[in-house]
Formats: structure tokens, sequence, C-alpha cells
């Protein structure tokens, strides 16, 4: 018996209508000004149908890749994923890439909502609370209400982890805690 790829497991599930759909919270607290493309509609469903079958995801760690092309909207993905991750509990989420013009880039769409490419709605409204996005250096002191993102390069995050600094993630912020 061949082993199927993951992709097609999830082929099969929506070629039989059994793909999760896109929870409408997520519709509801992203900017009003975002419309879901088809395909972006299509890696929430894949992507929730994968984290909710434990028989898809054969461990409990989730390790995923979105492979979209520069401007289709991954950076809408991530803001609707960390919703959906809220849902599940998660109040901490690390953004780390190697350039610091795409940190400061997308600083301004997460945390500045006068910003015309700001992804959240006015108001994030989830499980009946209203939830800030707030921006952190670390997950020492973090809102376990809001939204809290670390943002920083992988250089920073190497360094911090590797040679404790001051106001840097730490091994520990990763040890036994749920971290996007």
């Amino acid at each position: 018996m061949t082993e199927q790829y993951l992709y097609q497991e999830l082929d099969v599930l929506k070629k039989v209508g059994l793909l999760e759909g896109v929870p409408q919270y997520i519709k509801a607290n992203l900017n009003k000004n975002i419309v879901l493309r088809d395909y972006q509609k299509e890696a929430f469903r894949y992507f929730i149908s994968y984290c909710e079958s434990e028989d898809l995801r054969k461990n409990k760690q989730i390790h995923n890749l979105f492979h979209m092309a520069t401007g289709s909207g991954k950076t809408v993905i991530m803001a609707g994923l960390i919703l959906y991750f809220y849902m599940q509990g998660y109040r901490k989420f690390l953004f780390f890439v190697n350039q610091r013009n795409i940190i400061e880039k997308t600083k301004e769409n997460f945390l500045n909502p006068s910003s015309n490419k700001y992804l959240f709605a006015e108001n994030i409204e989830l499980i009946g609370e209203y939830v800030p996005v707030k921006e952190v250096d670390n997950f020492a002191f973090y809102d376990k209400e809001a939204i809290n993102i670390c943002f920083t390069s992988t250089q920073k995050l190497h360094m911090g982890l590797t040679f404790q600094e001051e106001n840097s993630p730490t091994i520990e912020d990763f040890e036994e805690d749920k971290v996007v």
C-alpha cells in the first residue's frame, strides 16, 4: 500500500465535501476591505481540516508551509490563522524573517489600524470579548487576553536563544508553552 501525501488526503476530503469551512469569526475579524480569494479560502479550509483531524496530523506538533506567490495574500492568511489559533487557546505569536524592512512592513499591517493595509477589523471580537493586538519584545510578560506578537529577525532570535539578551525571546519562552 502506497502512502499518500497530505495534500492528496485533503483533496479527497474536498472531493467528498468533508473539508472544514472557514469559521465566521475569521471573516468577521479581518479588515472589512479584505475580500478573501477562493484560493485563500481553500488554504484556510485545508489548514483547519488538517489541524482538526488527528488522523491527518499524525503528531502533536503542527509544521506547515504555505507555498504562495508574492502578493497572493500570505499575510492575510497569517492574520486569519492568528484568529484561529487564538480561539484554540494560543496568545503568543512569533514572527521572524531575515530582513528588517519586512518586519517593519509587517508590524504596520498587524499593529497600525490607520494603515491602509491593516489586516484586522476595527474591533476584534472573539468569545464575546474585544481582543487587542499587542507587540511584545518577548513572552516573559504578556497579556493573557490579547494577541501578543513578537516581531524579530532570524539573527536576533538566534542570538537571543543562544546568548541571552535583555528583551529578546529566550528558550524559556518556548518550553512547554503554546507559541505559534
